[in-house]
Formats: structure tokens, sequence, C-alpha cells
């Protein structure tokens, strides 16, 4: 996915158009993340394949959303084994 960057008239630097809905660290909107997200239980081939970027880039999405998920398991109901 490309992102827009605009040229300074005076000075010639190049920098990227700030879009609200693109978090600035990556290359991919917020409303694709969800979209990747969704299709996650498909091996991450398949679903790179169907939005057309690198098996990496959704490696990349699932490694980031992956502990927010388990980093703080609920361990109520769960007994203690002797």
């Amino acid at each position: 996915m490309s992102v827009q960057g605009v040229e300074c008239l005076e000075c010639g630097c190049v920098r990227q158009v700030d879009i609200p809905f693109v978090s600035p660290r990556w290359s991919y909107t917020k409303n694709f993340k969800r979209y990747a997200l969704d299709l996650w239980r498909r091996m991450a081939r398949d679903v790179a394949h169907r939005l057309g970027v690198g098996r990496d880039t959704i490696k990349d999405i699932q490694a980031r959303y992956l502990p927010r998920c388990f980093d703080n398991p609920k361990l109520a109901g769960l007994e203690r084994c002797h």
C-alpha cells in the first residue's frame, strides 16, 4: 500500500500526508487491520493473498494483536492442582 507524500516547495523535503485513520507507525489503515484480524483464523498466506499484501504484513498484525488477547488470562474458576 502506498502512502501519499508531499514535497515542501521551499526546502524540497518530502513528508507523508497525515491521515487520521492511519497509524503513523504502520503502513496500513485501522480498518484494514480490523479486516485482517477478522480473517486471521485462516492461514496467513491465504489472508495475504486475498488482501494483496505479503504474508509478513499479516503475521505482523497478528503478532501485535495476540498479546492483547492473552496477556491477562482470566483465571476465575480454576482449581489448583496438587
